[in-house]
């Protein structure tokens, strides 16, 4: 009997998360991957507050605040009020945060030449329109 798709799709997950941390460990970078994934965030937003990032990231704001506040107390972010409006909070990377973000990117790239090697543009198109398929099941 064919292995459940639930499972195939928990093992390349995991399979791609563990390639993905051993490569960062390579880099020095023992961030998780939600905070990894927050600094790139910030990195391609203009004025990035914590109400942009909440909605990008599709987060709750007092969960992104805690993840911003731990980005800050290790050096990853500084936060600063706006001089257009002193109300709203700017997180800007800092340089460590930058290099954080660009390792991330890094892996990413890395990681997805490692899981398409050997596949056609035909298969991934394919693939890509299964897992559409798919999403839109679990959405429906």
């Amino acid at each position: 009997m064919p292995m459940l798709v639930n499972r195939k799709a928990y093992q390349l997950a995991k399979a791609a998360r563990d390639l993905g941390e051993k490569q960062l460990k390579l880099q020095g970078i023992e961030l998780p991957f939600p905070l990894l994934s927050l600094l790139q965030q910030v990195e391609l937003m203009e004025s990035c507050t914590a109400q942009k990032l909440a909605k990008q990231l599709g987060r709750d704001k007092a969960l992104l605040s805690r993840m911003v506040s731990k980005l800050e107390r290790q050096g990853y972010v500084t936060r600063a009020a706006s001089e257009a409006d002193k109300r709203a909070i700017i997180i800007t990377l800092t340089e460590q945060g930058a290099a954080a973000a660009k390792g991330f990117e890094r892996m990413e790239q890395e990681l997805h030449r490692t899981l398409t090697a050997g596949l056609t543009s035909e298969q991934l198109s394919q693939f890509d329109a299964l897992m559409d398929s798919m999403l839109a099941n679990l959405n429906s």
